[in-house]
């Protein structure tokens, strides 16, 4: 008997392990998009509102980038 596994075995494994990487790398994004809009971005793209607003207003943006992303895929 051999030891040795199928090329398609491979291959699923390469395609998963592909997977759980973007998927990662996607979450993280996100985190870190979350965790700006909440501390800086508020400030930095919305200067002339009151900083509370800016602060709403970033989050806001956040919110329907991840339920975009949530339904395109």
């Amino acid at each position: 008997m051999s030891t040795t596994t199928p090329p398609e075995a491979r291959h699923v494994r390469r395609v998963a392990l592909a997977s759980g990487i973007g998927t990662m790398l996607e979450y993280y994004d996100f985190y870190l998009y979350g965790a700006l809009s909440a501390t800086i971005f508020g400030s930095l793209f919305f200067h002339s509102t009151d900083p509370a607003v800016g602060t709403l207003l970033a989050l806001a943006t956040f919110g329907v980038g991840f339920v975009a992303a949530r339904s395109a895929g």
